[in-house]
């Protein structure tokens, strides 16, 4: 399984202020090194990728690692670790606007998360 770095969070971030506005910058990197530690191998042994998925949405959505825009790093994040392992989220933009406003006003348990995420899934490559 591929997982992502810090410095792919970081310019996964960059890349929606830069498309859609908002205030760039980090205030808790430890947020991040705890969501990068969760996806080292050497930490977890065996871990579902859709179970992956929705922690690292979760993490940063709720988390808030960032000064601005983390519903959306969130969601670029997920697809962006499922893209690494030939995955990719397919959903009208409503649609994931609903996802991650729910995750945001903590609407939805992980199980739906993953439910979700498995529903809205296929093959990228």
């Amino acid at each position: 399984m591929e997982y992502l770095t810090i410095p792919e969070l970081i310019r996964i971030h960059e890349r929606m202020i830069e498309e859609m506005g908002g205030e760039p910058g980090i205030i808790m990197r430890g947020n991040l090194e705890f969501l990068s530690s969760i996806m080292d191998d050497r930490f977890i042994i065996e871990i579902d990728l859709i179970l992956l998925t929705s922690k690292v949405m979760s993490w940063i959505i709720k988390g808030h690692p960032f000064v601005d825009g983390n519903k959306r790093t969130g969601f670029e994040a997920g697809d962006a670790l499922l893209r690494k392992n030939a995955l990719m989220i397919v959903c009208s933009p409503e649609e994931g606007l609903d996802l991650t406003l729910a995750i945001a006003k903590d609407e939805m348990s992980e199980s739906e998360i993953v439910q979700w995420l498995k529903a809205h899934t296929k093959t990228y490559k």
